[in-house]
């Protein structure tokens, strides 16, 4: 068994290399447009990198939180692609990406088994939250109230293993974090004006987030978007399969 990352100060030292290399790379050689997103945009189905993921959707104050700094970014990048509320997820497990539609079809099948290690297990809480970003966009990051978050991933990535479904992320294990927005145009605001813009938006909500329920989601998932996945739950934790919703 692999050992489980489990301190505050490793989420805090990961968001604060992200933020500063993001800060370095915006002013040294500026945004990277995102073409796949952008062909996806002009026709629905184009992209297809298919995956699994199990995600939460963030509650009513996280969503008000995010939807004043989009409006903020707005005034200053109106052409940039900001993720609708209803797209707006925080990867709990990444499964996998990049497969065939077959495979990512097949992989969610036996994927449905954590449903039952769902039941069991208590919902991690996130509390303190950073706007990070890089070239390529900017996303609310948050930080674990404990260890629950990293135990809860190691446990997923054990029961999937059971079932003959490995677990292939793209993200490091010290992430937690909301995907707010993009680059499909060409920056209209220098980048240092840009780069001030985003370090001095407000990032405040007044209580913890729990991660739950969870859903199990396939298809092409790396945006979100509704109308290019298919969903499994909502799975309560410590609870049950609800009604899909």
């Amino acid at each position: 068994m692999s050992p489980v990352v489990t301190g505050r100060e490793a989420f805090i030292r990961t968001i604060a290399q992200y933020k500063q290399n993001g800060e370095r790379e915006l002013l040294a050689t500026g945004i990277v447009i995102d073409d796949v997103l952008v062909r996806e945009l002009r026709g629905k189905g184009s992209d297809l990198r298919f995956g699994v993921a199990l995600i939460c959707r963030p509650n009513r104050e996280v969503v008000k939180c995010i939807s004043a700094i989009q409006l903020r970014l707005f005034q200053y990048e109106p052409a940039q692609y900001y993720y609708p509320r209803r797209d707006l997820h925080l990867t709990v497990a990444e499964i996998c990406t990049g497969r065939t539609r077959e495979d990512a079809n097949r992989i969610a099948a036996a994927a449905r088994s954590v449903a039952r290690l769902l039941e069991r297990e208590s919902p991690a809480g996130l509390d303190s939250l950073v706007l990070a970003y890089d070239g390529r966009g900017a996303a609310l990051n948050f930080l674990p109230s404990d260890a629950r978050l990293q135990q809860l991933r190691q446990a997923i990535r054990e029961d999937l293993a059971r079932n003959g479904v490995s677990v292939e992320s793209r993200y490091p294990p010290m992430s937690a974090h909301v995907t707010l927005l993009r680059y499909i145009a060409p920056l209209r605001t220098p980048a240092a004006q840009w780069v001030e813009v985003l370090n001095h938006c407000e990032v405040t909500v007044d209580t913890p987030w729990v991660l739950s329920p969870v859903w199990l989601t396939w298809g092409a998932t790396w945006y979100g978007m509704h109308g290019r996945i298919s969903r499994y739950g909502p799975m309560v934790m410590g609870g049950s399969l609800l009604p899909l919703q």
